[in-house]
């Protein structure tokens, strides 16, 4: 059986300067419209039944679906309430509809292997651990709060590798939860990942996997 770490995450349509998107109040404005998505999120699931008449774009990449904003390809995107956060720094003429589009279920999928249930029950107990002392807040202060494109990184050195390898799949492109920074993989998840693997004696090796592999190329193990 797969076993799934489910959060939640509060979704947002995004759709372009603040000048256009005050022809937009509601969801329903957008009827008709072509509205761009990220590969296999899945999020258009969330307002299809609004927009019947609308056409969907899909993009591997976040920041692909600003350049189709931009560009006048497409006239709003779906994105996470944190993302967009991140994205409005760096390009001040976004604007978002008040309305948000959802709420989804974001999954951590664990391997189907040998290791699954340690890792699970460990990732758990992690969770829990950093919720409780402060971790997580602090997490999210640094990389989504007051979050530095350029100055910000993470420690991926320390592992004592005791309990062997973990392979971690990100999408290393995806600003604030994993990018490259100075050369080197950062980001909210990996940053976090590096802690649970030194908090438990593993060595992370880090892939950079679209979004629409990840969950098969981790579930194959």
């Amino acid at each position: 059986m797969r076993r799934l770490l489910v959060l939640l995450a509060l979704l947002c349509l995004v759709a372009g300067s603040a000048a256009s998107a005050s022809e937009y109040t509601t969801i329903e404005d957008l009827n008709g419209h072509d509205i761009g998505v990220q590969t296999a999120v899945l999020y258009e699931d969330l307002i299809r039944s609004r927009v019947p008449n609308t056409t969907f774009q899909y993009y591997t990449m976040p920041n692909d679906m600003i350049l189709a904003l931009q560009s006048g390809k497409i006239d709003a995107y779906l994105i996470e309430e944190v993302s967009y956060g991140v994205q409005k720094k760096n390009h001040p003429d976004l604007a978002v509809l008040e309305e948000p589009a959802g709420y989804i279920n974001a999954t951590c999928i664990i391997g189907n292997n040998e290791k699954q249930d340690r890792i699970l029950s460990e990732l758990n107990a992690f969770i829990a651990e950093s919720r409780e002392n402060g971790l997580l807040d602090e997490l999210y202060d640094y990389w989504i709060a007051d979050f530095d494109p350029v100055n910000d990184t993470c420690d991926t050195t320390g592992f004592t590798g005791e309990n062997g390898v973990i392979s971690i799949a990100v999408e290393g492109g995806y600003e604030p939860f994993s990018f490259i920074s100075n050369g080197n993989i950062s980001g909210f998840d990996v940053d976090f990942a590096c802690r649970f693997a030194r908090a438990y004696g593993y060595t992370p090796e880090f892939y950079e996997v679209p979004f629409a592999s990840r969950a098969v190329s981790t579930i194959s193990g």
